[in-house]
């Protein structure tokens, strides 16, 4: 089951909220709202409140930030589609345990495969003409 602070943090950041005080205008609303409506609330199939949440939480994405870490590391990318991938398919606690375990991973192979240069040295000799 989800939280409903998931959805409260989709409607703040679209109504560009930027102080506590919403949480307390939020909560007299949810107050309001079970006190009154929820015999009104209870035809309401889950389908539309999850499409409500779905739509709220799409808006959150932010799809130049993912082009950026496209753009500054591929490999970090892809552990980024495996938690989304896992969080979509699993519960999200397996979701993120599965992300952590790909970045441990990842992290694993960088360091014991770490690039490896040569470096040659040039010697300058002076050409003198006579």
């Amino acid at each position: 089951p989800t939280t409903a602070s998931f959805s409260r943090t989709a409607a703040n950041r679209q109504a560009n909220v930027r102080t506590p005080v919403s949480g307390l205008i939020c909560a007299a609303i949810i107050v309001i709202a079970i006190s009154f409506l929820t015999p009104l609330l209870a035809w309401i199939p889950k389908v539309a409140l999850a499409s409500i949440i779905v739509a709220a939480a799409a808006r959150m994405f932010e799809h130049h930030t993912v082009a950026l870490l496209w753009r500054l590391s591929r490999a970090e990318t892809g552990i980024c589609c495996i938690a989304f991938l896992a969080c979509l398919l699993l519960d999200v606690a397996y979701g993120i345990l599965v992300a952590a375990f790909a970045s441990f991973a990842l992290f694993v192979y960088q360091s014991s495969t770490p690039p490896i240069r040569e470096r040659i040295e040039r010697r300058c000799v002076p050409m003198y003409s006579a």
